[in-house]
């Protein structure tokens, strides 16, 4: 009887911290969706952007197609059949690409010559983003990340044109809305996709504030998402303990 009791009311205290962490994970995404699309002045004047998800912009925004600023290709597609061994390296696949965090570590290998580094190969500030899975799934390359790394056909990579043609941040950020708003999941004609081609990546049409406007929200976001993740883990350490 008192085990019936204690346990009663541990479960009715995870069910509230549960409901308390899924809370805030869906206000940490309402915070991103609103200053990715909206901007952080609530007076600027508005006007309508012609793209259904997004609905109104700030006035002295635009709306681009990723592949405007950004290049898009997509990795080596692995054939288990060809690899010989002589020009093996690492490489990161879908599974290895979580939301704003890549792994690193115990990487699978297959082969690719020398005049593939280029196309093949990934550096700090590539955008990772995934062509199936959890469509849309993307991580920013980092700083610290080791070198002669390279990347499967299940992965895009995708860079800036030029230093100030986008923050590569703030498309980071506009792919996570988009995903979890379902914008990957639906074809023009409702259709369900399994994956997102590499036309349909670069014909994407985003909410583009000029570019020292994107870092200023940039940072807002890193700031804001830091608190919120913060409660989020607190949450999760009643939970658990």
């Amino acid at each position: 009887d008192y085990l019936n009791r204690k346990c009663a009311q541990i479960d009715a205290v995870i069910v509230r911290q549960q409901e308390a962490i899924e809370k805030l994970k869906a206000y940490k995404l309402s915070v991103i969706t609103e200053a990715v699309t909206k901007g952080l002045n609530p007076d600027v004047p508005m006007k309508d952007s012609g793209v259904e998800w997004i609905g109104q912009i700030p006035e002295h925004w635009f709306i681009h197609k990723l592949c405007w600023d950004y290049s898009a290709m997509l990795g080596k597609m692995l054939d288990v059949k060809r690899v010989t061994g002589k020009n093996l390296h690492p490489y990161i696949k879908n599974a290895d690409v979580q939301w704003f965090s890549i792994n690193s570590t115990d990487l699978d290998e297959m082969d690719f010559d020398e005049n593939e580094t280029e196309r093949y190969s990934v550096k700090p500030g590539d955008l990772m983003i995934c062509e199936g899975g959890e469509i849309g799934k993307c991580a920013i390359v980092p700083d610290d990340f080791p070198n002669d790394i390279f990347y499967q056909k299940a992965l895009h990579r995708v860079r800036k044109r030029s230093e100030k043609s986008g923050n590569i941040e703030f498309l980071a950020y506009l792919m996570l809305v988009m995903a979890k708003n379902s914008c990957f999941t639906t074809s023009p004609e409702k259709a369900t996709i399994a994956h997102l081609p590499g036309d349909a990546l670069s014909q994407l049409r985003l909410p583009t504030p000029p570019f020292t406007e994107q870092s200023d929200i940039v940072d807002y976001l890193r700031q804001r998402c830091q608190s919120i993740d913060k409660a989020i883990d607190c949450g999760i350490e009643v939970v658990y303990k």
